[in-house]
């Protein structure tokens, strides 16, 4: 029944089928605003920011 609804009936190899490639993947990163980061609770602030600048800085390597 699932497979009706789908346009390609045929079912990927996961061996050979690499389903996230640098050609068909992104990485979004959400813009901070400071009153967005004061509001974090869960962690520290300061290490929050850092590691998104270190993901941005090899995001981009």
């Amino acid at each position: 029944m699932l497979a009706s609804m789908t346009t390609n009936d045929s079912l990927r190899d996961p061996i050979t089928d690499h389903l996230l490639t640098p050609q068909n993947a992104a990485l979004v990163v959400i813009d901070y605003q400071p009153s967005q980061v004061q509001t974090v609770a869960s962690m520290d602030r300061e290490l929050l920011v850092d590691i998104v600048l270190t993901t941005r800085l090899f995001a981009n390597a």
